[in-house]
């Protein structure tokens, strides 16, 4: 981590890991060193989530977002229902926004197996939606998932073969989960509280 960059909350270790901070990163909460049983248990739960979001159904018809230019796309799940999109990419640049509206009973997986990229002042909003409602499940380990550029990511990207770069201003909202983490630049990840509903 490197450059201003700030995690809102604690950081576990393993044995055989590292904790690289450069120029001024800021961790608000603890680094907690020789967890191995803990992540352990972590990575098997994830590899297990991860399986089973990749075996659901798609129940809408997108196989790709790219969205360019101030492009806005809105996807509505119902109260109860669990929103499917199995795309190839997931790009977003140029002060685009990729909405998700639902209620306190809806989730949505969307299952990601090529390209995952915000940058460019774009953002992933939730209309009545809480972070932990939201699963980008980004499977395979062709390329990064990358954010950047002042982009904003609000849900839970599990990227269990890949490595998750925030860089240049951008912010994570929710909860990351990934082979490898690179944070740069001012970058933040924000880990706001469940509200009851």
């Amino acid at each position: 981590m490197g450059n201003r960059a700030i995690v809102n909350g604690d950081v576990y270790d393993r044995s055989n890991g590292a904790v690289l901070t450069l120029n001024h990163v800021v961790i608000t909460g603890s680094i907690f060193p020789n967890q191995d049983a803990i992540l352990d248990n972590g990575v098997n739960e994830a590899l297990a989530a991860s399986a089973h979001a990749a075996s659901l159904m798609p129940n809408r018809s997108n196989t790709s977002i790219r969205l360019t230019g101030h492009d806005d796309v809105t996807i509505t799940g119902a109260p109860g229902e669990t929103v499917v999109l199995s795309l190839k990419n997931f790009v977003l640049q140029g002060n685009s926004s990729f909405t998700l509206q639902g209620t306190a009973t809806t989730t949505f997986v969307i299952n990601v197996n090529k390209k995952f990229s915000l940058k460019g002042n774009s953002h992933i909003d939730l209309a009545g939606l809480q972070w932990n409602q939201v699963l980008f499940n980004v499977v395979g380990d062709k390329g990064r998932v990358h954010l950047g550029g002042n982009s904003i990511f609000n849900g839970i990207p599990m990227a269990n073969d890949r490595t998750v770069e925030l860089k240049r201003d951008a912010t994570a909202s929710g909860e990351i989960i990934a082979n490898r983490f690179n944070f740069r630049g001012s970058s933040q990840v924000l880990h706001p509280a469940v509200v009851s509903q």
